[in-house]
C-alpha cells in the first residue's frame, strides 16, 4: 500500500466515522460490503459511549471478543460492527485484509505469502520461490533439483533429465557437463560416466559405453582410448584392454580382437605387434601357435616361414632334426623317389662306391662285395664267387672242383662212389647167403615133432 492509498482511507475513515453511530451509516457500509455480524457474545456494552468509534482500515480488524470493538456495533443506534473505539488490531504475518471495516483478516492464498504485520494485501512468490498452503508468513525457495520461473507458483518443478540444479530457489536447472550424465529427474548434481563409458555432449541422460577396440580406464570422460599396439578389447564399455596371448598379435591400435599368427609364423610373449616368422629348419602349419617346430629326421626347410618341412629328392637324405638342407646318400646306401625316407643299405651282395645314388648293383658273378660301398673283388681261382657274392666259397673236398656254378664232383669221386656201391652189394649178398646155409644144416639134427592126438609126423630130408 503506496502513502497515497493510504491517505485516501484515513479521508474515508474520517468521513465514515459518524457512521458507526447511526443507522443510515449501518446501512451504507453494510450496502458497501464493509462489515460482518458475527453472533453477539456476553459483553455489556450498557454503559459503553460510542461516540469515538471508527472503522477499522485496511491491515487491520474489530476483534469482536474485545469490548472496545465489539460494542461499537451494538448499540441501539447502531449495527457496524467494523468499528472499534480505540484502536483496531493488525492483522498477523501471513494474513491480510484489504478492506476497511472488517471484522477478520484472511490467509494468504497459496503461491502468496506476507511477513510483515498490518498487510492489506500479500505478495506474490517470485520466480525460484513457492507457497503451496494458505497463510505463509514467507514463501519456499524450490528445493535442489527443482525450479520455478513463474510467479505466484504452488509447486516448484522437477528438473528433466540430463539436467541438474544443486542450489535452492533457482528459476532453471543447468545442463550435465560433459563427461556427466543425469538419468533420473530431480536430480542435484550429475553424476561423472562411469569407467568404461563416457560423454562428449551436455545434458546427457546417460554415458555412452566405449565401443570394441577403445578403453576407459577413468571416469567422467569426454571420449574413450584406443586400444594400443599389441592389446584389443572384444567387449564394449571396457575400462582395460586385453595383452594379446602368445600366438597372436595386433599390428594396429583401436583392435577388436587380437590375431592368430599365420602358417609359418609365431609368437612367443605377451603383448606382441608382430608375429616372426619360423627359421630355417623349422615350421608351423597351424594358426595361432607360441612356437615352430622342427623338421623331422628325412624332410628339411631351407626358408624362412616354412608352413611344413620336403622331403628329400632320389638320392639325397635329411639325417638329422631342424635340417636346413639334404645331404647325397653315403657310399653302401641308395635311395629311389623323393620322400621323408632315410637312406637304405644295400643288400649283402650288392654294393654302391658313389654316393647320391639311387640304387645299388649286383655284385656281379666272379667277384664278391664284401661291403655295401667296397667295390667287387675278383674271386680267387681256387674259389667260386657267383652273382651277389659277399666272399669267396671254396671246395671243401679233394673230391670236388671249383666251376663256374660252384663246387663240382670230380671223375675219381664217381669212381669211389662206384666202387664203394659195388663192395657194399657183395657183402649184402654174400651175407644173405651164409644165413640161409645156417638154416638149411640146423634143420637135420630136430627130433621128430607130434600134436596132442595126432600121429608123429618126421621131419627130416
Amino acid at each position: 500500500m503506496n502513502i497515497m492509498e493510504l491517505c485516501i482511507l484515513i479521508t474515508i475513515s474520517i468521513l465514515l466515522q459518524g457512521f458507526c453511530l447511526t443507522t443510515s451509516s449501518s446501512s451504507v457500509a453494510e450496502h458497501l460490503g464493509l462489515i460482518d455480524f458475527p453472533e453477539d457474545n456476553n459483553i455489556n456494552c450498557t454503559t459503553f459511549d460510542n461516540s469515538s468509534c471508527s472503522l477499522c482500515l485496511p491491515g487491520h480488524f474489530s476483534n469482536q471478543e474485545v469490548k472496545d470493538c465489539y460494542c461499537c456495533g451494538t448499540l441501539s443506534n447502531s449495527k457496524q460492527k467494523g468499528c472499534c473505539e480505540k484502536q483496531c488490531e493488525v492483522c498477523e504475518a501471513g494474513t491480510y485484509q484489504p478492506n476497511i471495516g472488517q471484522t477478520k483478516c484472511l490467509n494468504c492464498s497459496e503461491g502468496t505469502a506476507t511477513n510483515v504485520t498490518g498487510s492489506a494485501n500479500c505478495s506474490d512468490c517470485t520466480p525460484g520461490y513457492y507457497a503451496n498452503q494458505k497463510g505463509l508468513h514467507e514463501c519456499l525457495a524450490c528445493d535442489p533439483g527443482t525450479f520455478t520461473n513463474a510467479t505466484s507458483t504452488v509447486t516448484c518443478i522437477n528438473c528433466p533429465k540430463g539436467h541438474e540444479q544443486p542450489a535452492s530457489g533457482k528459476t532453471s536447472c543447468i545442463l550435465c557437463d560433459k563427461g556427466h550424465y543425469a538419468d533420473t529427474e530431480k536430480t542435484k548434481h550429475c553424476m561423472e560416466c562411469h569407467a568404461g563409458s563416457y560423454s562428449n555432449e551436455t545434458g546427457s541422460e546417460h554415458c555412452t559405453l566405449c565401443g570394441l577396440g577403445f578403453f576407459q580406464n577413468e571416469t567422467g570422460q569426454t571420449d574413450c582410448n584406443p586400444c594400443d599396439l599389441g592389446h584389443s578389447s572384444i567387449k564394449q564399455g571396457s575400462e582395460t584392454c586385453d595383452e594379446c596371448t602368445p600366438g597372436f598379435y595386433a599390428n594396429t591400435t583401436a583392435s577388436k580382437t587380437c590375431l592368430p599368427c599365420f602358417y609359418g609364423y609365431y609368437s612367443d610373449e605377451y603383448a606382441t605387434i608382430n608375429c616372426t616368422s619360423c627359421s630355417s629348419g623349422y615350421y608351423q602349419n597351424e594358426l595361432g601357435m607360441a612356437k615352430c617346430e622342427p623338421c623331422r629326421i628325412g624332410s628339411y626347410c631351407n626358408v624362412s616361414g616354412c608352413q611344413s618341412c620336403s622331403g628329400c629328392g632320389p638320392g639325397y637324405e635329411a639325417n638329422e632334426i631342424h635340417a636346413t638342407n639334404c645331404t647325397k646318400c653315403s657310399k653302401g646306401y641308395h635311395k629311389s623317389s623323393t620322400s621323408t625316407n632315410l637312406c637304405a643299405v644295400c643288400h649283402q651282395g650288392w654294393y654302391q662306391d658313389k654316393t647320391g645314388q639311387t640304387s645299388c648293383i649286383q655284385c656281379p658273378q666272379g667277384y664278391f662285395c664284401p661291403c655295401p660301398f667296397c667295390v667287387p673283388e675278383p674271386c680267387p681261382s681256387n674259389a667260386n664267387c657267383p652273382a651277389g657274392s659277399v666272399q669267396p666259397s671254396y671246395c671243401k673236398s679233394t673230391w670236388y672242383s671249383n666251376e663256374e656254378k660252384g663246387c663240382v664232383p670230380t671223375a675219381q669221386f664217381y669212381i669211389i662212389v662206384c666202387t664203394c656201391s659195388v663192395a657194399m652189394a657183395i657183402i649184402i649178398a654174400v651175407s644173405i647167403t651164409v644165413y640161409l646155409r645156417k638154416r638149411r644144416r640146423s634143420g637135420q639134427y630136430e627130433p621128430l615133432l607130434g600134436r596132442s592126438g595126432q600121429n608123429p609126423v618126421y621131419a627130416g630130408l
